[in-house]
C-alpha cells in the first residue's frame, strides 16, 4: 500500500549557514519524518545531522520517546556557537511538540 506525506520545508539559520529542514507528516499530521539539507556544508557535518533526524525520525513513532530526546539535543554548543543539532531540536520541539501547530495532548507530557 502506498502512503502518502504532507510536507513542509523550513530555513533554519545557523552559524555553519542554512539549514533545510524538510518536515513530512501522516495523514492526521502527525510529525514523522525530518530530512535536514544542509547546503554548503562537508559532508561529514551532513551525515551527521542525517543520522540525528534518522535516529529521531525513528523515535517520533512513539512521542513519549521523542520529547526527551529531543530535549536531550538542546543547549549543544559547537566551536562556532550554538550547534546545528540545538537549532534543529529547538525548532522542532517549540513548532511542533510544545505548544506548536501540530501540538497534541500526549506531546505535552
Amino acid at each position: 500500500m502506498e502512503q502518502s506525506f504532507k510536507t513542509k520545508t523550513v530555513c533554519l539559520n545557523t552559524f555553519c549557514g542554512n539549514m533545510y529542514l524538510c518536515i513530512l507528516f501522516d495523514s492526521n499530521d502527525k510529525l514523522v519524518k525530518l530530512i535536514p539539507y544542509y547546503g554548503k556544508s562537508g559532508v561529514c557535518a551532513q551525515v551527521f545531522l542525517s543520522s540525528i533526524c534518522e535516529l529521531l525520525s525513528a523515535l517520533l513513532k512513539d512521542q513519549k520517546l521523542a520529547l526527551p530526546a529531543l530535549t536531550s539535543l538542546v543547549g549543544h554548543s559547537c566551536n562556532a556557537g550554538t550547534s546545528c543539532v540545538d537549532v534543529l531540536s529547538r525548532y522542532v520541539l517549540n513548532t511542533y511538540l510544545k505548544g506548536g501547530e501540530n501540538n497534541n495532548e500526549e506531546a505535552k507530557g
